[in-house]
């Protein structure tokens, strides 16, 4: 099974439905590297990954030119509710408010 994922700098724009059904299946993921792509919103499933330990979200948009608050607590409450992360990379990305911290 695969522990390590790095779909790093690959101009990825949108994580559709399909594809976030699918990150479940990844039981075994315990780092994740999709930094550098342009997507807005990060896959719910991700709170599912339950040994993610890594996650690097260096130079992604999911901070940058939001439309609403809302989507920007969506991301914030996803990563508040990855329980066994010890290392996230938010680096490049225009982080103008911290408000959604969670237990982090």
């Amino acid at each position: 099974d695969i522990e390590s994922l790095d779909l790093s700098n690959n101009n990825i724009t949108k994580i559709n439905k399909s594809t976030d059904k699918h990150i479940e299946n990844l039981i075994n993921l315990s780092s994740l590297k999709i930094g550098g792509n342009n997507f807005s919103n990060l896959p719910l499933n991700l709170i599912k990954l339950t040994n993610l330990t890594f996650l690097d979200l260096n130079k992604t948009s999911i901070f940058k030119n939001q439309s609403s608050e809302k989507k920007i607590y969506r991301n914030w409450s996803i990563i508040s509710l990855l329980s066994s992360l010890t290392f996230i990379d938010l680096s490049n990305n225009e982080i103008k408010k911290i408000n959604y911290i969670g237990t982090l």
